[in-house]
């Protein structure tokens, strides 16, 4: 008799309908708080407003861990497969950075503004 003990179960390849409501609202995020307990991986995504020093909570997101781990392994294969056909995106140095400071020359949103003291 074989032992089947180190076995890896198939994955249930049985495809799940999902609906998306007409109703369903997509929502902006520039920045997420991360909290979590045992049981669950509680995920705040935020608008902050930049130059006011405000921001607010647009939606929550609560996941069993094990669903938490699922989408760090997709978002890091999605953001690998957008960096190989768009090129890497660079990270500032630090978040006040990237949501206060002014963006380098030639990116989006820099036509026609001026540094104070231009």
């Amino acid at each position: 008799m074989a032992d089947n003990s180190g076995a890896k179960p198939k994955p249930n390849t049985k495809r799940i309908p999902i609906e998306f409501p007409k109703e369903l609202d997509a929502v902006y995020s520039n920045g997420v708080l991360l909290t979590n307990t045992q049981s669950e991986m509680v995920i705040d995504f935020l608008q902050i407003l930049p130059r006011t020093n405000k921001g607010k909570a647009v939606a929550r997101v609560v996941l069993p861990p094990l669903h938490a781990k699922r989408l760090y392994e997709i978002l890091g294969q999605s953001v690998a497969n957008f960096e190989a056909q768009f090129g890497e995106i660079k990270m500032p140095p630090n978040l006040v950075d990237q949501l206060f400071g002014t963006p380098p020359a030639g990116e989006e949103g820099d036509e026609g503004r001026a540094e104070a003291g231009e």
